[in-house]
């Protein structure tokens, strides 16, 4: 295994990572925030730009190609180091202890949600905690169209992805093509921004907002919820999660083409509209044939919600654990599943759903007729037989997962339905599918074995297990070859 490509890609990160740490640490000189708090920002920026310094100027691109292992071992390290400085100003700060720091900065990154945050943060503090969401949503976005592809065969992603970007491990193309989706998810963050202010939010929280929508994280508390009921920020809210659990890379490809028609024609964005669409209807005809709103604002609940869980984002404009367990169950399957391949969202994503659909129905047809020859196609292009096995291998590793962290969970004491609702939110990546069952919304009452588990299972999440299943293969293989 080479290491100096490895070691040079995260070096450039972590001096990202410095100068991100700079935007807050700016804020708080500018709100006159104690001194206490403008350090906890300065010396983590001081110890990422080491860090930056010392990995990536001694292995300068000696490299031009990120091979499978390092490609695996660097998803796996990127994810560690950025949840290593993205706790430091929690706990330097003194606002939450190592432990819940380490939690809060891994559920940031990864896009999760979850919290043990209980206080109402500084202005820094709370800019810090959406740019870690922000920043981790660009990073998952980078890593799709560069590392994963590499590493697990890119499960469908070129039928998703084509004629728009270049999926390449190699170094020069991974700066374009990073570049490229970079510009893009920062524009349309900005539209969000613009959106959010025409709605009434101020500047500070309509910045914020937009980019916990954007990363699907959906971890903000301001001071005009969406509890409040304002319909033009519920609708904006509505609107801004449909366009963040779409694909971006169709995104970059109509703008490109300047036609918009390149979405309708892809029928993964076609099946998440109609799946959606058909989701909302039937989930608001439960809720308004149990009398528990009238049908307008039954129809305005379950559509809301309905996108909220599939974009992986976890808005509530109201307590859904209360609601029947028809829709808790159809919020918690879209919540598995996730948004576009293409999209930050987590899940299992939807393209990958589809696929195994045909397969399945292929294989009904082969069995009575066992002369076919199984013919799998998405917008006009085959799919492999290696790509359907590798989506088949993953859907059991993911299911295996899910359910070995599940009884993990439990042993703290937990109930098995609280367990599978703690689970799927790390898992998935939506925190709120661990209130549908009566888990506690911050997470902070869990153990601490509990949520050493559930970081792991939120890395897990977005490393795709595969990656992680390869460093542990590459490990155990060192260790036989040296003992």
């Amino acid at each position: 295994m080479d290491f100096h490509l490895l070691l040079f890609l995260l070096g450039r990160m972590m001096l990202l990572m410095g100068a991100a740490l700079c935007i807050p640490f700016a804020v708080s000189l500018y709100q006159a925030e104690p001194a206490t708090l403008s350090l906890s920002f300065a010396l983590p920026a001081i110890i990422a730009g080491l860090i930056g310094a010392a990995l990536s100027l001694p292995h300068r691109e000696r490299k031009p190609r990120l091979g499978v292992r390092e490609g695996a071992l660097f998803m796996m390290l990127s994810w560690c180091l950025l949840g290593f400085i993205g706790m430091l100003p929690y706990a330097l700060s003194g606002h939450l202890g190592w432990l819940n720091a380490a939690f809060e900065s891994i559920a940031d990154f990864t896009t999760t949600g979850a919290s043990t945050i209980r206080e109402t943060l500084p202005p820094a503090l709370s800019l810090w905690r959406s740019l870690t969401q922000w920043i981790g949503g660009l990073n998952a976005m980078v890593l799709l169209m560069t590392v994963i592809p590499q590493v697990n065969g890119g499960f469908g992603l070129g039928f998703a992805l084509e004629h728009s970007v270049s999926l390449s491990p190699m170094l020069s193309r991974m700066r374009r093509t990073g570049f490229s989706i970079a510009l893009l998810y920062t524009g349309i963050t900005l539209f969000f921004i613009v959106l959010y202010r025409l709605c009434g939010l101020d500047a500070f929280d309509a910045i914020n907002w937009a980019m916990v929508t954007i990363s699907t994280s959906g971890s903000y508390e301001t001071s005009r919820s969406l509890s409040t009921g304002s319909y033009s920020l519920e609708f904006a809210s509505l609107l801004c999660m449909l366009v963040a659990c779409g694909n971006f890379f169709l995104y970059w490809c109509a703008l490109q083409r300047r036609s918009w028609r390149v979405l309708w024609d892809n029928s993964e964005c076609r099946v998440l509209l109609g799946l959606l669409g058909l989701l909302g209807l039937l989930s608001a005809l439960q809720l308004w044939r149990l009398d528990l709103y009238s049908l307008p604002d039954s129809l305005r609940a379950a559509f809301f919600h309905v996108v909220s869980f599939a974009s992986t984002t976890g808005f509530e404009t109201t307590e859904v654990d209360a609601w029947p367990e028809f829709n808790k169950y159809v919020l918690f399957l879209l919540s598995i599943t996730g948004g576009c391949i293409g999209s930050p969202t987590g899940g299992f994503k939807l393209l990958r759903m589809m696929i195994l659909c045909k397969a399945a129905f292929s294989a009904i047809e082969q069995t009575l007729h066992p002369r076919m020859v199984p013919h799998i196609t998405i917008d006009g292009t085959t799919v492999s037989y290696s790509v359907v096995s590798n989506i088949l291998s993953f859907f059991y590793l993911y299911l295996m997962i899910f359910f070995l962290f599940v009884l993990l969970i439990s042993l703290s004491g937990n109930g098995i339905l609280e367990s599978m609702g703690i689970a799927a939110a790390c898992l998935s990546g939506v925190s709120s599918t661990a209130t549908l069952y009566g888990s506690t919304a911050s997470f902070s009452a869990l153990p601490s074995l509990t949520k050493i588990f559930c970081c792991v299972l939120m890395i897990l999440g977005k490393m795709e297990i595969f990656a992680f299943l390869l460093v542990v293969q590459s490990g155990v293989r060192g260790l036989r070859e040296r003992w």
